[in-house]
């Protein structure tokens, strides 16, 4: 058996017992992985991290509390410029995808992978390479495509629009969600992109200058 100061640590960031208790478990089947600790928030994972030295993280991109894995990654990239991040969650959201890759997450796999699929993702994170499960990929590919085609030309994604026309019609966080079948934190965080984007810092600010541009 490796010696645990040769081990990888890893944090595990999953709010979801069962898959945080599966992920454990993949990894103890492997002598080079150590779990020094699981947390299901943004503030335990900040502690676990200040606390120890570690290598490897899977991160959840909906978390219980305000912040989300994209938040952690933000932390863990800025604070601890080697670790490695693999995003393990059940969000295909397009902007989700590119939000984690821009904060520094090296892979993404859907929950609903096999086994063997996770072990090697991390393993293939490990080795340098950037694991994506296939859907999520074509995804990506597809999204850039897009991009190119409409020359860039797009202020706000259809989710993006699809939510502000929701809270134009009065619909709260809660229930753009529900009708969405999105988490009440990712339409949060749609809502930080939307501000951004259209250089407001309010939902009646965003609505207003939508509707002046023409977006709804």
């Amino acid at each position: 058996m490796a010696d645990n100061m040769q081990k990888i640590n890893v944090i595990i960031v999953e709010d979801d017992r069962e898959q945080a208790e599966l992920l454990r478990v993949i990894l103890s089947t492997s002598d080079k992985y150590n779990v020094a600790g699981m947390a299901e928030s943004y503030e335990e994972c900040v502690e676990l991290l200040n606390n120890n030295k570690i290598d490897l993280m899977t991160v959840d991109i909906e978390l219980q509390g305000e912040k989300t894995g994209i938040d952690i990654i933000s932390y863990a990239t800025d604070k601890y410029k080697n670790i490695l991040t693999l995003v393990h969650t059940v969000n295909e959201d397009s902007e989700i995808l590119f939000d984690a890759l821009k904060a520094g997450a090296g892979g993404y796999i859907l929950k609903g992978s096999s086994l063997v699929e996770i072990f090697s993702s991390i393993e293939r994170l490990q080795a340098g390479d950037v694991p994506m499960t296939p859907k999520i990929a074509r995804r990506l590919i597809a999204s850039f495509k897009q991009n190119k085609d409409s020359g860039g030309q797009e202020l706000l994604s259809k989710r993006e629009m699809e939510i502000l026309d929701f809270a134009d019609r009065g619909f709260s966080y809660q229930q753009i969600a529900k009708h969405c079948g999105i988490s009440r934190h990712t339409v949060h965080t749609h809502f930080k992109h939307i501000y951004t984007k259209l250089q407001v810092n309010s939902k009646l600010s965003a609505i207003k200058k939508a509707k002046n541009m023409a977006i709804i």
